[in-house]
């Protein structure tokens, strides 16, 4: 179960972009993080497993971008071999959504893959 933080400066006027975006996160880091083949809980990745954390920093940070997409989730194998081109796909379609909303949004993906443990209560 991936989870992602959508990190942005307050007082940039990115709200409504950012309210936007963490709705359609979910779809786009599925596409691209899903392990092909594999079954859910093993790779294959729907929305309904993606977790979106939406953070405004009422401090922006020193040499932020507007938008900083900060990606947790297990490494995979296949998902670790083919992870720049991953990432590629993810950065490409957030620059897309934003583009077709009007909005030039400076901004980075970051993917960090680990071993984890997931437990629901």
């Amino acid at each position: 179960m991936p989870v992602a933080t959508l990190r942005y400066p307050a007082g940039r006027d990115l709200r409504k972009i950012a309210t936007a975006l963490s709705e359609r996160l979910p779809a786009i880091l599925a596409t691209h993080l899903s392990v092909e083949g594999a079954e859910v809980h093993e790779g294959a990745l729907t929305e309904k497993e993606i977790i979106v954390h939406v953070e405004r920093l009422e401090r922006p940070d020193i040499n932020g971008p507007d938008f900083q997409i900060l990606v947790f989730a297990h490494d995979y194998r296949k998902r670790k071999k083919t992870l720049e081109a991953r990432k590629d796909a993810i950065a490409a379609e957030v620059k897309q959504f934003c583009e077709e909303r009007g909005r030039r949004i400076s901004g980075f993906v970051w993917i960090i893959l680990a071993p984890t443990a997931f437990g629901d209560f």
